[in-house]
């Protein structure tokens, strides 16, 4: 294939014949992946390194009846931007190689997940579906993202999960 329009035809033909889903229960703290292709499950714990700030310091206003402390707050807030946009970097290798996509989890993450995407990937984004879901276990997840993509439950079996940080 010299032609890139047709190399990418060809990508696309085995993509459809072998699909890739990728189910992603996403949080600030951690992520954990579940792959279903080729018949098998893979599963894939991602943690990240944003930090829980607790802002110290500071000093007190100058005016009589201001605020106690005056902190630095937008340095902190920042520094947790950068940390949470290294730790979807992470994520996007996953992303990439997926047919279509299954994002939950609690608060606002995978919300923020979906923007960064956008802004990131621009046309080459998978279809993605958005859901709140609270904890589960590794098992429950599985079973979760086998639904949502209506495959029967004995469709695979399950891999070692691995760790990653």
């Amino acid at each position: 294939f010299t032609d890139p329009l047709s190399l990418t035809f060809f990508y696309l033909i085995i993509m459809l014949n072998n699909p890739t889903y990728l189910g992603l229960w996403l949080d600030y703290r951690e992520a954990h992946l579940v792959r279903l292709a080729d018949g098998q499950v893979e599963t894939e714990q991602l943690t990240s390194e944003v930090e829980d700030f607790n802002v110290r310091g500071g000093s007190r206003s100058e005016t009589p009846f201001g605020p106690q402390e005056n902190v630095a707050e937008r340095r902190y807030q920042e520094r947790k931007r950068h940390q949470v946009k290294a730790f979807w970097e992470l994520l996007l290798p996953a992303i990439n190689q997926a047919t279509s996509v299954y994002l939950i989890g609690p608060g606002m993450a995978k919300k923020e997940f979906l923007h960064f995407l956008e802004a990131t990937m621009k046309s080459d984004i998978p279809p993605i579906k958005l859901e709140n879901a609270s904890r589960m276990t590794p098992r429950q997840l599985i079973a979760k993202v086998k639904a949502h993509f209506e495959l029967s439950p004995r469709w695979t079996s399950v891999s070692k999960a691995q760790t990653r940080k």
